[in-house]
């Protein structure tokens, strides 16, 4: 069962107090997507990953939290044109996350930023259609951060081949299925073990067979 609650915070930037929902439990049942999504009840719980700040619009895991983000780049149209009513087709949650990938570009920590939008696009899937212009764009632009941080010889995550399970399904997802093959060809040559062989051989197969759905971990035979 999954129970949201209420916090009292204060903005590190404008100063103003508020409330922001908070996670109080949940659970989950099922399997995860090959992009890592996780299944049902806690995949529903993203409203309390990201704070957003009615005042100022920040938008950040925790706007509390001192970091170099500026007033000056808060009060930028680049920013604020996020949150006028007619500025896209982007749901309201999925405007937050893109505000706080913005925040984290404008600061370089652009690990940061490439989670972002891979979660915006999660919520693009949902409002917007598998298929949508906005899921697609919020997944280029992670997969641009996860190659620039790659170039420089980082990761955005810590564990053995989670960032090319992860690229490798947002390729196939946007149809860029040569893109899919390739990276996941250049890491099946470095022997990863287990699930994550068994999850990239499952992406050329269906990288053969032109499939651009959402999968589940528990699909691959």
């Amino acid at each position: 069962m999954t129970n949201f609650g209420k916090k009292n915070t204060t903005c590190s930037k404008c100063k103003k107090k508020c409330q922001v929902e908070v996670l109080v439990s949940t659970n989950s049942f099922g399997s995860p997507d090959l992009d890592c999504r996780p299944p049902p009840m806690e995949r529903n719980t993203m409203e309390a990953w990201i704070e957003h700040c009615p005042n100022c619009h920040y938008c950040a895991k925790d706007i509390s939290q001192e970091n170099e983000v500026s007033n000056e780049f808060l009060q930028s149209n680049e920013y604020l044109d996020l949150f006028k009513g007619n500025s896209s087709q982007y749901s309201s949650l999925a405007k937050e996350f893109l505000a706080a990938a913005l925040c984290m570009k404008s600061i370089n920590c652009m690990k940061d930023a490439a989670i972002f939008y891979h979660h915006a696009s999660w919520i693009c899937d949902d409002n917007n259609g598998q298929d949508s212009k906005e899921s697609k764009e919020c997944r280029q632009k992670s997969l641009e951060l996860f190659q620039i941080i790659h170039n420089q010889s980082e990761r955005v995550h810590n564990d053995d081949f989670y960032d090319e399970s992860i690229m490798c399904d947002l390729y196939r997802r946007n149809e860029q299925y040569d893109e899919c093959r390739q990276l996941c060809e250049r890491t099946l040559t470095k022997n990863p073990s287990g699930i994550f062989s068994q999850l990239l051989q499952y992406q050329i197969k269906l990288c053969e067979q032109k499939d651009h759905d959402v999968h589940e971990i528990c699909d691959i035979e």
